[in-house]
């Protein structure tokens, strides 16, 4: 890393920070004094992460096995006294699960945001913007090839600054026939921290795909979203055997693992960030099922008369990724959905409009 500097590829600033998290564990903007005095503060799960309790029990084993979180113990009113005997402030956060994209097959979400975990964070640091699509679009030239990789368990690849470990317990099953829950310690990070995100952009975007560029394992441009990489070249067998010696390079140098048997091969059509990028025709198109979805969502909001901030986010989102499908000009379709978000704040705050989308939807 240190070599990467002198050449000129990483940051004196973003070298320090990541030195300084991986050897005393990263706080995520989290400011300390914002959570000091607030006491014990402990959190119900979700209904969805006990209808997935299977999964959400199969997930946190992985973490607790690879050393990710700890088992404090089972959960009961002694468990609870020493905990207010060892720490003055902590935080139980509520466990919910969503859906996996494809697969019949849920994963935990850690809700700091109610935690009020995410209230104390300064992201001044570690906020960035991602131009992902963009940097694809300028650099998947005509007949180029796209291969696309990405990382196993991101965020859970960050140590936690220990005086953070307090604020990351949860409850839950840890066998399937048990009827006593156990209170867990993450002491790497998880999916629901704001302030991670942009840490692991810092940790991984900004040095260790940088320190492999200082040392030519990467020469060829790799736009990333998050996790994802997608890595472009003229030649097919270039782009493949770069792709793979960034991977072992990354394992052996970082410790950093990859979904291996996720990776899709370089090709001329190939899938990223939702959208089919056909270097040959020139296009950007939905996935066939994300299409679907969102026709079916569109006609089923055209005929009501009202709908929640949250539905009206969602169809907001999804017509922004309808429109990146268009010409230039189409993002006119969307300012009547914006319009009629104005004034509402709460995710339950509805407006009594008629939606009208049946341009976009005639358009998709």
């Amino acid at each position: 890393m240190w070599r990467a500097v002198e050449r000129g590829f990483v940051t004196k600033v973003d070298a320090r920070y990541v030195f300084n998290g991986l050897r005393y564990g990263f706080d995520g903007g989290v400011v300390r004094d914002r959570l000091v005095g607030k006491g014990a503060r402990i959190f119900k799960n979700y209904r969805s992460a006990s209808d997935a309790r299977s999964y959400v029990t199969k997930a946190l084993l992985s973490r607790v096995n690879a050393g990710k979180t700890l088992v404090v113990g089972d959960w009961s009113s002694a468990m609870l006294v020493k905990l207010k005997s060892n720490f003055k402030d902590f935080t139980i956060f509520p466990l919910g699960a969503v859906k996996k994209a494809l697969e019949d097959a849920y994963r935990p979400t850690s809700d700091h945001t109610r935690s009020q975990l995410n209230a104390a964070t300064d992201l001044r640091y570690l906020k960035h913007s991602l131009d992902t699509y963009n940097e694809i679009a300028w650099n998947l030239l005509n007949g180029y090839f796209m291969r696309v990789s990405d990382v196993k368990d991101a965020f859970p690849t960050l140590p936690l600054v220990p005086w953070l470990w307090p604020f990351f317990m949860c409850r839950f099953f840890m066998t399937d026939g048990s009827d006593k829950s156990s209170l867990l310690m993450h002491l790497f990070a998880d999916f629901g921290a704001a302030g991670f995100p942009g840490v692991f952009y810092v940790f991984f975007v900004k040095v260790v795909v940088n320190m492999a560029r200082s040392e030519l394992v990467l020469t060829l441009p790799m736009p990333i979203y998050v996790d994802d990489m997608g890595l472009i070249g003229r030649i097919q067998s270039e782009v493949d055997a770069m792709m793979r010696s960034f991977q072992l390079w990354a394992v052996a140098v970082v410790g950093i693992a990859f979904k291996w048997l996720k990776d899709k091969v370089a090709a001329r059509r190939q899938l990223m960030v939702g959208f089919w990028w056909d270097s040959v025709a020139r296009t950007r198109t939905l996935e066939e099922r994300k299409l679907a979805s969102y026709l079916d969502m569109l006609q089923d909001f055209m005929t009501r008369r009202v709908l929640s901030l949250v539905e009206r986010q969602q169809v907001a989102g999804r017509m922004i990724r309808g429109v990146m499908t268009l010409p230039p000009g189409a993002s006119c379709f969307l300012s009547n959905m914006f319009n009629l978000a104005r004034g509402l704040r709460l995710p339950w705050q509805a407006a009594h409009d008629q939606v009208r989308t049946w341009r976009l939807s005639h358009s998709l």
